[in-house]
């Protein structure tokens, strides 16, 4: 095998080894870039939360309707970005799984849908009130618990990704110590050869002469 075709397959496997290092850098900035936009989703949504449970309680202290038909424009905003956001929640590394999605929606269509009843009634019953604070307190632990997670997975895949990237380098110096050792000794004998060959040629020259 000549000289040029050695370089040659010497550069192909460093290529190679390169585009995978860079195609796993793309998945996984990929995946972060996923994560911390499930997280804004996640975070806006227990903001929403709060804003709801404070008019929820405003209601059921003060008595004050209008709280209950601010809690459902708020809610209702959030319930159409949470359906609309299913791809970012659900895929990916440690999303919601499709029946925990689907819980979180019907928890919070079924809080939507009683308030809208105690907005009918002119007298909210205990047992609507009490149904109404559970389902609250519910959906407020599982976004809480939600971001908490996401939070957790971002820090692990950040802290994975600079392990890898490290790891990644030093294997493209090994590679690339190895590669230059081998020419480095291929170049030696071929110049040895040559040299031992040229000393022949001139010896055979000064014997015919």
């Amino acid at each position: 095998m000549t000289i040029r075709k050695r370089i040659l397959i010497a550069a192909v496997i460093q290529a190679i080894v390169i585009c995978l290092i860079c195609d796993f850098g793309y998945i996984s900035f990929k995946l972060v870039l996923t994560k911390l936009h499930a997280i804004e989703i996640i975070d806006d949504l227990n903001i929403s939360l709060l804003e709801m449970r404070k008019a929820e309680k405003n209601y059921f202290l003060y008595k004050d309707p209008s709280s209950l038909n601010e809690l459902v424009t708020i809610g209702q905003e959030r319930y159409e970005v949470l359906q609309s956001s299913r791809m970012h929640l659900v895929s990916g590394l440690h999303g919601l799984s499709d029946k925990d999605y689907s819980r979180l929606l019907q928890n919070f269509k079924n809080y939507l849908e009683l308030i809208q009843a105690a907005i009918k009634t002119h007298e909210v019953p205990a047992t609507l009130e009490g149904e109404i604070r559970r389902l609250g307190h519910v959906l407020t632990e599982e976004s809480a618990t939600l971001l908490r997670r996401e939070r957790k997975t971002v820090s692990y895949i950040v802290s994975y990704n600079i392990i890898m990237l490290i790891v990644s380098l030093a294997v493209i110096f090994i590679i690339q110590v190895v590669l230059w050792q081998y020419f480095f000794r291929f170049l030696i004998q071929e110049l040895n050869i040559m040299e031992q060959r040229i000393k022949e040629s001139v010896n055979i020259r000064y014997i015919l002469c």
